[in-house]
C-alpha cells in the first residue's frame, strides 16, 4: 500500500470520527443536555483537536496530490470552512440553529466526497 493510499484511508477515518463527534454534540445540544454536552466536550477536547489536525493535514496533503481542483472539491472545502466557525459559535453560545447548520454542512461535504469517490471509482 502506497503512502497516498494510507493517507487517504487515514483521512476517511478521521473525517468519520470528526463527523461522529459533531453528531453526538449536536444531538446533546438539541436534547437540551447542557451538562452532558459540556462534559462530553471537556472529555473529548484533546481527541477532537488531534482529529481536527489530522483532518486538516491529510486533506491538504491529498489536495496537493491531485492533478486538478474540480468544482466539487471547492464546494466541499467551502462547506467545511463555513461549518467550522458556525460550530464554534453554535456550541459556545448553545445556538441550536447554528449547530445544526454546521452539522448539515459537514454532512453535505461528507456526502459530496463519497459521491465523488464513487463516481471516480466507476471510471476506473
Amino acid at each position: 500500500m502506497s503512502a497516498f493510499e494510507i493517507i487517504k484511508k487515514t483521512h476517511f477515518v478521521v473525517v468519520t470520527i470528526f463527523f461522529l463527534i459533531y453528531l453526538i454534540k449536536t444531538i446533546l445540544l438539541l436534547a437540551n443536555q447542557k451538562e452532558n454536552l459540556q462534559s462530553f466536550t471537556k472529555k473529548i477536547k484533546v481527541v477532537e483537536m488531534i482529529v481536527s489536525f489530522l483532518f486538516l493535514g491529510t486533506g491538504i496533503y491529498l489536495m496537493t496530490q491531485i492533478p486538478e481542483i474540480k468544482t466539487e472539491l471547492i464546494i466541499k472545502i467551502s462547506m467545511v470552512l463555513m461549518a467550522i466557525p458556525l460550530a464554534i459559535i453554535g456550541f459556545k453560545k448553545e445556538n441550536k440553529m447554528l449547530a445544526v447548520l454546521s452539522f448539515l454542512l459537514i454532512l453535505g461535504a461528507f456526502g459530496l466526497a463519497e459521491m465523488s469517490a464513487k463516481k471516480n471509482s466507476a471510471k476506473v
